[in-house]
């Protein structure tokens, strides 16, 4: 497939960080404000918000591996508007305490592995490696989305468990792409 410079440019250079930055700015001012104080859903949209912020600094890290195509552009397009859309429904941008779509962004999490999937096809990574921490992160994230009502502490154990399976994921297939460079 042709290589799509532009493309690459606008997303990892524009439209991705200005998306992750935001998201990252609403979160603290969200921790930050008073209404942190008084939403009933704070430990679950805090963790979320910080689960959110970890795949998708992750996500950004791996952009570096692989060819750049057209599809990957857009599973990119994507995955920048379900970025969005997260972070609009974690509700960072509100100053009042509106109730939390928790069982939504666990589904929209697990999209978002896929889409990840979808995207190392697309630009040519290998499908397998380290598959079995995508699919610990997706069940975890499953136990979180059938489970989250059961108790309080569920949804920042699942967040806390997937960020790890996350961040290992990510230090590994950097260090992995260094090494083939």
């Amino acid at each position: 497939m042709a290589k799509v410079d532009w493309g690459l440019k606008f997303m990892y250079e524009l439209l991705y960080p200005a998306v992750l930055g935001a998201g990252i700015v609403g979160m603290a001012m969200r921790l930050a404000s008073d209404s942190s104080t008084t939403d009933p859903n704070f430990i679950a949209r805090a963790s979320l918000g910080l689960l959110f912020l970890v795949f998708f600094c992750a996500s950004f890290m791996a952009s570096k591996q692989g060819t750049y195509t057209p599809l990957a552009f857009w599973l990119d397009v994507v995955e920048v508007v379900l970025m969005f859309f997260g972070f609009y429904w974690l509700r960072l941008f509100s100053p009042e305490c509106h109730d939390l779509l928790i069982e939504g962004l666990y589904v929209l999490l697990i999209a978002l592995i896929i889409l990840q999937i979808l995207w190392r096809k697309a630009v040519g990574v290998p499908l397998l490696r380290r598959v079995g921490l995508r699919v610990w992160a997706i069940f975890a994230l499953g136990l979180g989305l059938i489970y989250n009502n059961a108790c309080l502490f569920v949804t920042p154990a699942v967040t806390g468990i997937t960020a790890i399976l996350i961040v290992y994921y990510a230090v590994g297939s950097a260090s992995e792409s260094k090494e083939q460079n």
